[in-house]
């Protein structure tokens, strides 16, 4: 559809230059990524693509675990509670937000973390967004420019964000795209 004159478009760098967009971030890759021996039942969560329904929903207390001295140890830093995760690699596309309760969670190199700057963007219409047709549309594209499904953090600076001004519209947006939502689950 059209988007209102008042609105702003915005690549994802775009939108980390001007400080809307805290960070993003993925996963630790290489030697730094954690080895299944190293997983335990407590410490910091680790968050996979997989562990992440269509739906957005996750079991924190699921998630496999590491130790708090190797999570510190990680180049990339933990995400935290209010995080916007995107899935980019084999899993490309679903949206989550981390609980506002978590103090840190390990993203995997399958997943994204976006962080917004809380007075010119709402997490809530940043999620929207990520998973509305315009902006799969354009993972979509992406992928069918590669030879496996994945939207690399570098292609994911290049994609565009369409803002409202002001963050009253955002999270009223939010609200009734959240509410229409949980409306669709209860009736499937």
């Amino acid at each position: 559809g059209q988007i209102p004159k008042s609105w702003e478009v915005y690549s994802v760098q775009e939108l980390l230059d001007n400080g809307t967009l805290l960070t993003m971030k993925d996963g630790n890759h290489g030697a730094q990524y954690p080895r299944s021996s190293e997983f335990q039942r407590s410490g910091v969560p680790f968050l996979a693509a997989s562990s992440i329904s269509e739906e957005g929903a996750f079991e924190i207390d699921q998630l496999p675990c590491l130790s708090s001295e190797r999570a510190k140890s990680l180049r990339i830093p933990c995400a935290i509670g209010g995080d916007v995760i995107l899935t980019h690699n084999a899993t490309v596309g679903r949206v989550t937000i981390i609980p506002q309760d978590v103090k840190e969670i390990i993203v995997s190199t399958s997943t994204t973390y976006y962080r917004v700057n809380g007075k010119s963007m709402s997490n809530e219409y940043l999620k929207c967004f990520l998973e509305g047709n315009p902006f799969q549309s354009q993972l979509q594209r992406v992928m069918g420019q590669t030879t496996r499904n994945q939207v690399p953090i570098t292609a994911q600076r290049l994609l565009s964000i369409a803002l409202p001004p002001t963050l009253d519209e955002q999270i009223h947006i939010s609200q009734v795209i959240s509410s229409l939502s949980r409306k669709l689950v209860t009736n499937a």
